[in-house]
């Protein structure tokens, strides 16, 4: 019988292969596999803030919204997620920001600020 590999690896290979697919121009793989990685480990900023990176730079390559929207509500149920919510509200409101939806994005990062602040003061 296979031994499933350690979530800490398996999530660490999947963000490499969704850095290595973003940088030789596949970014639906490259968001496939970073999406796998944040399944199998929510808290890995890295995977989230390339998947942010690739929302700002492929806007069409995905349904953005509706992923950040559902990173959104993991972040807000941990309650270690407050770091993560504020780059993922942050990656909603430049992903608003470039489909023209500027009141909504000017209230993300006003929220994304808001938790920052919050965070650092702790």
């Amino acid at each position: 019988m296979a031994r499933e590999a350690d979530p800490a690896l398996r999530g660490a290979f999947f963000r490499t292969s969704g850095l290595v697919a973003a940088r030789l121009g596949d970014p639906r793989a490259a968001i496939d596999h970073l999406l796998i990685a944040l399944e199998i480990r929510p808290l890995d900023h890295q995977a989230l803030d390339e998947l942010a990176a690739l929302a700002r730079s492929h806007p069409h390559a995905h349904d953005f919204a509706a992923t950040l929207a559902n990173l959104e509500r993991v972040y807000r149920q941990r309650d270690d997620g407050a770091p993560l919510l504020a780059r993922t509200l942050a990656a909603r409101a430049g992903h608003q920001e470039l489909l023209g939806d500027v009141e909504t994005a000017e209230l993300l990062y006003q929220e994304a600020q808001a938790l920052e602040l919050d965070s650092s003061a702790i």
